[in-house]
């Protein structure tokens, strides 16, 4: 049985937030939010879930869900999304600099300045 306030939404931005954080323990999958819950108001996402209920739902929400959710996304912004022949004449204008150099110069004329 899946929780009732725990929605399919709200498990895909629980989920979304674990992997651009770079977290993958359930304490702080669930603890993140709860830390930022005043930064995440505008995603409506009133309940932050607890552990058990996200263990929960990962083992009874069905992935095939999550992956249709990303195909519409996908077919969505599909037009919107540049490949690597479109935006190869923009890497032609890009230009790397080394900052090694900068920090080289700063410790040998530290004294100078």
């Amino acid at each position: 049985m899946l929780s009732k306030k725990f929605s399919t939404l709200n498990h895909l931005y629980t989920m979304c937030y674990a992997v651009l954080a770079d977290v993958t323990g359930p304490r702080h999958v669930c603890d993140g939010p709860l830390a930022m819950v005043q930064k995440l108001r505008h995603l409506d996402l009133d309940y932050v879930v607890l552990k058990s209920t996200l263990s929960d739902s990962n083992k009874n929400r069905d992935s095939e869900v999550f992956g249709q959710i990303y195909q519409g996304l996908y077919s969505h912004y599909k037009p919107f999304i540049s490949d690597s022949s479109k935006a190869e004449p923009l890497l032609r204008k890009a230009f790397a600099v080394d900052s090694s150099t900068i920090i080289l110069f700063k410790t040998t004329l530290g004294s100078a300045g």
